[in-house]
């Protein structure tokens, strides 16, 4: 369902009207001549951000202090990269959706097989042999994407529901003059999950909120709670077409506690057939924080006009070496890429791309890493020359550790609970509704929602780290070092 990061099925819902009637219609005024939203159904999904521009051809980058200005040509690509979100380590060996395949040429399987590695492939699974495979730094810079989108998607699920439940009551989530509360008790989720309410509050074009456009909110009861345990925020601005959402958790789970912001800042246009989509000619960005008792993870994506990413990510994460020690590190990567994606991140696709990583860990195995890559026929290969690496090279500035610790978003990678929870709780688990609907989630009448709302996701967040990329990793440190 909603906000729950997880495969819900919302059913036949039954609507009660309480006061206030859903059949109110309105919106701002579209004083700029520009896009008004009026309803949520309106709000593209979450997805759609890495849609590209159709009319730019991804070029290149040159780096101005940490932004981007156009100008150098595109390195040599040849043939077609595999989607994102069919890599998976489950594929058939050495296949067009195998991560081994792609990003280390094969590399993996064959220092795990032989249970050796010598200097140069330990060089190769880094990705810091020219012409060589991208390697891990390659593979990071995928996954930076990739899982930072995902997180993204997970959270915003409540939206794509309420969204869905919108196209059979089209004036349930409309704005009108007055603010309106809409409760939704939700129930038939099985054991694991408790039966809630979902508060919904659409603003009203007469208050301060709704003044400026669309704004809507959602938190989250659980039933016999006091205070809900997350939260998101819905801000469309009324002809400029700026979108703003915000989520916001602090959850108990069977791992402990889970606490986590996301925010997306975009523009809206139309297309061709006056459907509301992220406008794929201008910036947007998207940032997704999370702490839980798994560790931390942290990751931005920048998305410019000309098809170009410029990713951050920090996550932490532990394993057993070859000594059969328990190591803990962080990961910072910082990475550069060309895409090309006519959906969003079911056909998402690099091209090329340009990284750089710094790894610490409690093994002493502290090292940098920096690559360009680009495809080649059937797997991703290492170009030490060219202009992406000029542009890494900028970011580096002589000392990748130095560039990472001045990064202003990387000084802060921890999630406080205590001042998250206070923004989530400022919300009233009973607060007087304008109406009501009642969904059961045990009827199978509406499975196409699920397929809807849960179908798009990027859940491979080891495509770098799992257990075959661990033990090969190992073998490196071991026998052939950096």
């Amino acid at each position: 369902m909603f906000n729950r990061c997880s495969t819900f099925v919302v059913t036949a819902f039954t609507v009660v009207t309480i006061g206030l009637s859903l059949l109110t219609t309105g919106c701002g005024s579209d004083d700029a001549g520009g896009l008004a939203i009026t309803g949520l159904s309106q709000i593209p999904s979450a997805s759609g951000l890495l849609k590209g521009n159709a009319a730019t051809s991804a070029s290149l980058f040159t780096i101005d202090g940490q932004g981007i200005r156009a100008g150098l040509s595109l390195q040599q690509v040849i043939g077609t990269p595999p989607n994102l979100v069919d890599l998976d380590w489950d594929a058939t060996a050495l296949s067009q959706s195998d991560p081994d395949q792609i990003f280390w040429n094969g590399l993996v399987s064959t220092i795990n097989g032989a249970g050796t590695a010598t200097n140069d492939q330990a060089q190769k699974f880094w990705g810091q042999v020219d012409g060589g495979p991208a390697g891990q730094g390659g593979c990071y810079m995928a996954q930076s994407v990739g899982e930072s989108v995902s997180r993204i998607l997970s959270s915003s699920g409540s939206q794509c529901y309420m969204k869905e439940m919108s196209k059979n009551n089209p004036t349930f989530l409309t704005q009108g003059a007055d603010t309106k509360i809409v409760r939704v008790n939700v129930t038939g989720q099985g054991d694991e999950r408790p039966d809630m309410g979902v508060y919904i509050r659409v603003y009203g074009s007469n208050s301060t909120e709704g003044s400026a456009g669309y704004a809507v909110d959602l938190y989250f009861c659980n039933d016999g709670a006091d205070k809900p345990d997350s939260y998101e925020t819905i801000r469309s601005v009324t002809g400029s077409g700026v979108l703003t959402l915000k989520s916001y958790q602090n959850r108990v789970e069977n791992e402990g506690t889970q606490v986590g912001v996301e925010t997306i800042t975009a523009y809206l246009t139309q297309d061709a057939n006056g459907n509301v989509i992220f406008d794929p000619t201008k910036s947007r960005s998207a940032i997704s924080h999370h702490t839980g008792s798994w560790g931390k993870f942290k990751g931005q994506i920048e998305i410019d006009g000309a098809n170009q990413i410029i990713a951050r990510r920090f996550n932490s994460y532990s394993f057993t070496d070859h000594n059969a020690a328990s190591v803990t590190g962080n990961d910072y990567n910082y990475s550069m890429a060309a895409f090309d994606a006519t959906v969003g991140l079911s056909d998402l696709k690099f091209t090329e791309g340009a990284f750089v990583g710094w790894n610490t860990s409690s093994g002493g195995n502290d090292h940098n890493y920096n690559g360009q890559m680009e495809f080649q026929t059937d797997h991703y290969v290492n170009t030490s020359s060219g202009s992406f690496n000029d542009n890494i090279t900028a970011y580096i500035n002589g000392n990748a550790t130095a560039a990472f610790q001045a990064d202003s978003f990387f000084s802060e990678t921890s999630l406080s609970s205590t001042e998250v929870a206070a923004i989530i709780e400022a919300n009233d688990c009973s607060a007087t509704i304008s109406a009501e609907l009642d969904m059961d989630f045990s009827s199978s009448e509406v499975q196409a929602m699920q397929q809807v709302c849960e179908g798009e996701r990027y859940d491979n967040y080891n495509l770098c780290r799992n257990d075959d990329v661990a033990a090969a990793e190992n073998i490196v440190w071991r026998d052939g070092g950096l």
